[in-house]
């Protein structure tokens, strides 16, 4: 028979191991399903994505920059990212053996004032009107649209990820997966970036640190 004084014992211990284990903030429900809380997380163990008021507050206080910057293109748990005026077409029709080849060589730089149109299958890259400015404990990734995605338009088809400590603008791969021609004007919204805190803090010092269409 389980008694009051066990029942406070019972608590006290499960308090403990809360207490002494912050990795797993996993708790059973009354089905024993894994249920989670930010209660269950009080040393911030998961680091989240940045809702709007974060967003802006972060913005406001210099932490994030986004230049230029409109907070009419701030939206729930996102920024709307636009694309500037020019792209790179590519042009070759090369055998690709290595990794590392300057994908400059196989594409030329078009400006798109007048808009450009994308043929279906066609693979172009954009470069994003605004630089990114992120601090060291905030990461990112870019997303397509739904708008364009409903349409074929993948507005970035591959390495999506924003490495925190980055001070530069965005090269897009933009792919037309659809049936359509689709046309690329500058100043469109393209894309948006979802922004996350991480766990300690870097600085990315890479190759693409400076990165330019």
């Amino acid at each position: 028979m389980v008694t009051g004084d066990d029942n406070v014992v019972n608590r006290g211990i499960l308090a403990k191991r809360r207490q002494l284990d912050y990795s797993d903030t996993r708790v059973r429900n009354r089905k024993g399903l894994e249920a989670w809380s930010p209660q269950d997380d009080p040393k911030g163990a998961f680091k989240m994505i940045l809702a709007k008021p974060e967003i802006l507050r972060q913005i406001h206080s210099g932490r994030i920059r986004i230049e230029p910057y409109d907070e009419d293109a701030v939206g729930p748990a996102s920024i709307d990212l636009t694309l500037d005026d020019k792209l790179r077409v590519f042009n070759t029709d090369q055998h690709i053996t290595r990794a590392d080849i300057d994908y400059k060589t196989l594409a030329r730089l078009v400006d798109i004032v007048d808009g450009y149109l994308l043929e279906p299958g066609e693979l172009v890259l954009g470069i994003t009107k605004e630089r990114i400015t992120l601090p060291g404990d905030v990461c990112g990734w870019l997303n397509s649209r739904s708008r364009f995605a409903r349409i074929g338009l993948m507005s970035h088809i591959a390495a999506p990820f924003l490495a925190p400590g980055i001070s530069n603008r965005q090269i897009l791969e933009i792919y037309n997966a659809g049936r359509n021609k689709i046309l690329l004007t500058p100043g469109m919204r393209i894309c948006h970036l979802v922004l996350q805190e991480c766990k300690g803090t870097a600085t990315y010092t890479g190759v693409w640190k400076d990165q330019e269409l």
